[in-house]
C-alpha cells in the first residue's frame, strides 16, 4: 500500500517511525529515526512610525515606517523588506488605492550588524487618504524565501482644506438693462474630510440684501444668480 502522510512539526528534535495495522489488528512497526527541524524566518524586533500624522492639503506627505529584523543565521541572512501601510478594514495584500492603501517594494536598508538589520520604508500619502487609525506592516524575506512581518499603528488626523480658484468676481463693463456673462468660480476640497459650503450675496455688509454696493445706488441680491455644479 502506498500512503502519503503529512504533519505540521515544530522546530526542535524528534523521533519518527512507521506503525501499520492490517484488517486483523496486527500492528508492525518500522525502525525509529531521528529527525530536527530549524525553520527560522527573519523576526521583527521593533517596527516604528510617526504618530499622530497630519497631510498636506492638495499634495502628498511622505510617511516613513521603519523596522529592525533580525536572523538567527546573521544579518546578512536578510535579503530585503517591502512594506504597506493601510486603514483597516483593508489588509495587507489588498490593492493600493490612495484613500486607504499604499505599498513600498523596496524599503532602504539603514544598518546591518550581527544578527540584525534594519529597514526604513516611506510612502507619498495624499491629502485625501481617510483619517482615523492605519496600520504599517513591514516584512523581510530572508536567502531561504522564508519571511516574517511585524506591524505598528499611527493616526491620520482630520484635514479640512479648501482651495478657492478666484479670489474675485469680474463682470467687466456692462449696459443698462443687460446680462454679464456666466462667471465661474471652482471651490475644491484638497482635505480628507466633507466640507458643507453655503453661497450667498451682499455688498458691503453681510445681510445687506446687496450683490454690488456703489455709493448712491446698489445692485439688489436678487439680481446676482448663482447656481452648483
Amino acid at each position: 500500500v502506498n500512503q502519503t502522510l503529512s504533519a505540521t512539526i515544530p522546530n526542535g528534535d524528534h523521533e519518527w517511525l512507521v506503525s501499520c495495522t492490517d484488517i486483523y489488528g496486527n500492528v508492525g512497526n518500522s525502525s525509529a529515526w531521528n529527525i530536527s527541524i530549524g525553520v527560522y524566518p527573519p523576526v521583527a524586533e521593533t517596527v516604528q512610525v510617526e504618530q499622530g500624522i497630519t497631510l498636506n492639503a492638495g499634495t502628498t506627505r511622505d510617511v516613513t515606517c521603519n523596522a529592525t529584523f533580525s536572523s538567527v543565521y546573521g544579518a546578512s541572512h536578510i535579503l530585503g523588506a517591502n512594506a504597506t501601510i493601510f486603514a483597516p478594514p483593508n489588509r495587507t495584500f489588498d490593492p493600493d488605492n490612495p484613500n486607504t492603501h499604499y505599498s513600498n517594494s523596496s524599503c532602504v536598508t539603514t544598518f546591518s550588524s550581527g544578527n540584525e538589520t534594519g529597514f526604513s520604508c516611506s510612502f507619498r500619502v495624499w491629502s485625501f487618504a481617510v483619517n482615523g487609525t492605519w496600520v504599517c506592516n513591514m516584512t523581510a524575506v530572508d536567502n531561504d524565501s522564508l519571511s516574517g512581518a511585524g506591524v505598528n499603528t499611527t493616526t491620520i488626523n482630520p484635514l479640512y482644506a479648501l482651495n478657492v480658484t478666484v479670489t474675485s468676481m469680474v463682470f467687466g463693463s456692462m449696459l443698462a438693462n443687460s446680462y454679464s456673462d456666466n462667471v465661474t468660480q471652482v471651490l475644491m476640497n484638497l482635505g480628507n474630510r466633507p466640507i458643507n459650503i453655503s453661497v450667498f450675496a451682499y455688498g458691503g455688509t453681510i445681510g445687506d440684501g446687496n450683490a454690488f454696493s456703489c455709493g448712491s445706488s446698489n445692485i439688489t441680491a436678487n439680481n446676482m444668480r448663482f447656481s452648483t455644479n
